[in-house]
């Protein structure tokens, strides 16, 4: 009888049982994040502040999953901004919930070895303390979503419901930062029909439309993108080093780069001068505005 206990308790341990703090974990990453909710300055998973650029960001789809049986969580989150309808900008971000593995850490990703590359940097290949910028055209249509379940889901729900369709191509700066056990990778992705970075002599729908056979205006543009990239860098670095503040009265995790940040608010007052929404003048304004401010 002893033995037939000791046997069920250890199916039950390797099965059915998942920790406290993970399992908080994981349905505050649900409660937080709701599929049609608004979001202007970053997600928020785990611990970990991720900042987005300046838009309007609706949730248009969410997945969290456990690892390494039970003992880790991943969540990821979908966002758009839709103008019309047309999706004007996207982000998929993945981070893990919790550092409660005994793998090794985040396997290197295949966005940072494919063969159409248009830039890519790595800073750090150890495996516990990875730090990869990759830029690359990213392909939307159906058949390339074959293989991207949640991608898939969501775009063809956005499409089959409001009639609102993603760009069949588009350029992509992904990031994957990792520490010890913890890591996030984010994909932000722009609809160039609606980039005012783009030259506006780009046919982005010829079949050409790929590293390496961008032509000049092509080049010029995902330059345009690799240097907003390596702006935005500091701050998912920043995102996985994260500070517990101690005199928060409610006990909630400080992030540095998170929405008041000095590093963010300019990222973000330089991404609208990019776009040409606000003028130069405007421009060196705000950044005195910010810089000044941050000065007191």
């Amino acid at each position: 009888m002893r033995v037939l206990i000791t046997l069920l308790l250890l199916v039950f341990l390797n099965t059915g049982c998942v920790s406290s703090p993970l399992k908080q974990a994981v349905d505050e990453f649900d409660a937080y994040h709701q599929v049609g909710q608004v979001i202007n300055d970053f997600v928020i998973i785990g611990e970990k502040r991720i900042p987005i650029p300046t838009g309007n960001w609706v949730v248009l789809t969410k997945k969290t999953g456990y690892v390494d049986k039970n003992r880790g969580a991943i969540g990821g989150v979908i966002l758009v901004e839709i103008s019309g309808n047309a999706v004007t900008q996207m982000v998929l971000i993945k981070a893990r919930l919790s550092e409660q593995v005994s793998a090794k850490g985040m396997k290197e990703d295949k966005h940072f070895n494919r063969a159409d590359l248009h830039y890519v940097e790595k800073f750090s290949t150890d495996a516990f303390n990875r730090d990869y910028i990759g830029v690359h055209t990213a392909k939307l249509d159906a058949s390339s979503l074959m293989k991207n379940g949640i991608w898939k889901d969501a775009l063809l729900r956005l499409a089959s419901e409001h009639n609102i369709r993603p760009p069949r191509r588009a350029l992509s700066a992904t990031f994957l930062v990792t520490k010890n056990y913890d890591f996030i990778q984010a994909q932000y992705i722009w609809n160039p029909d609606t980039d005012p970075r783009k030259q506006t002599g780009i046919n982005w729908k010829d079949p050409d439309w790929e590293y390496p056979l961008f032509d000049a205006d092509q080049k010029f543009y995902a330059n345009k993108i690799v240097a907003w990239a390596k702006g935005w860098h500091p701050l998912i670095k920043k995102a996985i080093h994260r500070i517990g503040d101690s005199s928060s009265a409610t006990g909630s995790t400080r992030v540095p780069g998170g929405s008041n940040s000095v590093e963010l608010k300019l990222l973000k007052l330089k991404n609208l001068f990019d776009k040409g929404l606000i003028t130069e003048q405007e421009y060196k304004e705000q950044k005195a505005m910010i810089l000044a401010a941050d000065l007191r």
